[in-house]
């Protein structure tokens, strides 16, 4: 009889050691899919996260210059639709730097919104590049970075 309680006790812990084998097993394959999940993810953010510049001059020529013009002036559309001239100075020193980033975000008469479509540093790059339209016209001493003549 106790050689038969023996064998039982054998089995058992063979059994367990079996069932805590398997265990293991599954803990160490699911520890290495997270594992490659979060180093995947961190790759992503490295490679993919990092900040690039914004090219304002890109943005301006696929957003906006089909109607405002590759030279601020405005196109034969954009001219019927009213789009200001962003080569004038008068024009720029009316128009605050709010007012452009206003007409940007919430769109301005049939200038559609752009806050749903450009993120906010890209919005700010092409309001800067707005203001360099005017720039480009006079010496850098008559207008300052706002826009502002100077006198």
């Amino acid at each position: 009889m106790s050689e038969v309680l023996g064998k039982n006790k054998f089995l058992k812990l063979v059994a367990q050691s079996y069932t805590i084998s398997i265990v293991m097993q599954k803990v160490a394959s699911v520890s290495a899919i997270v594992f490659f999940t979060v180093m995947s993810f961190y790759l992503y953010l490295v490679v993919y996260g990092q900040e690039k510049p914004v090219d304002a001059a890109n943005l301006y020529k696929y957003y906006c210059a089909t109607c405002h013009g590759a030279d601020g002036k405005g196109t034969k559309r954009g001219q019927a639709l009213g789009v200001p001239d962003f080569s004038d100075i008068q024009w720029q020193t009316k128009k605050t730097d709010e007012e452009i980033l206003h007409s940007m975000v919430h769109g301005k008469n049939k200038m559609p919104r752009w806050e749903d479509t450009l993120r906010p540093e890209e919005i700010q790059a092409l309001a800067r590049y707005v203001r360099r339209f005017a720039r480009k016209n006079f010496s850098d001493d008559r207008i300052s970075r706002k826009g502002e003549q100077v006198k």
